[in-house]
C-alpha cells in the first residue's frame, strides 16, 4: 500500500501561520518582560555603571574576534561550544 500525502488545504495553512505568529507573538512577550526584570534587577543591585562597564568590555571583545576573550577563560575552559557569541540588548526600562 502507498500512502500518498495530500496537500494542505489553504484553511489548514492559515490555521498553522495563525498558530505560528500567536507562539511568535507569546515569545517576544515573554522576552521584553525578562528584559524588564533584569534591568531591574540590576538596577535593584546598584550596579548599572558596573554592568555597562562589563558589557561595553565583553562587546569589544566579541568585536575584536572570538580568541580575543582566550585570556579571560577560567582554566577549566567552557563547555558551552557558543559562549562569546550571543549579544545582548538591554533596554532602560525609564526612557
Amino acid at each position: 500500500m502507498t500512502n500518498k500525502s495530500r496537500k494542505p488545504t489553504m484553511m489548514e495553512m492559515k490555521t498553522v501561520v495563525t498558530n505560528v505568529l500567536v507562539e511568535l507573538s507569546n515569545l517576544s512577550k515573554h522576552v521584553t518582560s525578562l528584559d524588564v526584570a533584569f534591568s531591574k534587577y540590576v538596577e535593584f543591585k546598584g550596579d548599572e555603571k558596573g554592568y555597562l562597564k562589563f558589557m561595553k568590555t565583553k562587546m569589544e571583545g566579541l568585536k575584536n574576534g572570538p580568541n580575543a576573550e582566550e585570556s579571560g577563560k577560567s582554566p577549566g575552559g567552557s563547555s558551552n561550544p557558543d559562549r562569546g557569541k550571543e549579544t545582548t540588548k538591554t533596554t532602560n526600562p525609564n526612557p
